[in-house]
């Protein structure tokens, strides 16, 4: 399934929007139904991560389902936002909780983790 941003229209050009397109990708193939598929970057991680700095403000993720792309990325953001950086693991309960129909990608949060892991936010 291709998902794309909507144009950007005037109340839409804001600071405060990143729009990132990327396919729900669940393996690492190249193909998908004989059309070439945008997938999940280090390179997106980083605008993320560069976009929502350290979770000063809230944060809307989301995506067509808002289950699997949107859920991988909001589960990377609240592990390393409430396990490791903040210590917070009632916030990690309040997340699990009123979300309880994430699946994430798995690909997306190998990446989006591997990304932080590797200590590429230190580059920011």
């Amino acid at each position: 399934m291709k998902i794309q941003c909507l144009p950007r229209k005037e109340g839409l050009k804001s600071p405060n929007l990143l729009c990132l397109t990327f396919d729900d990708v669940t393996d690492y193939s190249d193909l998908y139904d004989g059309d070439k598929v945008a997938k999940f970057r280090p390179v997106m991680a980083q605008k993320i991560l560069k976009h929502v700095g350290h979770g000063s403000w809230p944060v809307l993720i989301h995506c067509t389902e808002g289950v699997s792309r949107s859920g991988a990325v909001a589960s990377v953001l609240d592990h390393y936002w409430n396990f490791v950086w903040d210590h917070k693991p009632e916030d990690h309960e309040y997340f699990k909780r009123v979300n309880p129909k994430i699946s994430p990608n798995q690909v997306v949060e190998e990446i989006f983790t591997e990304y932080i892991e590797n200590g590429y936010l230190e580059e920011n």
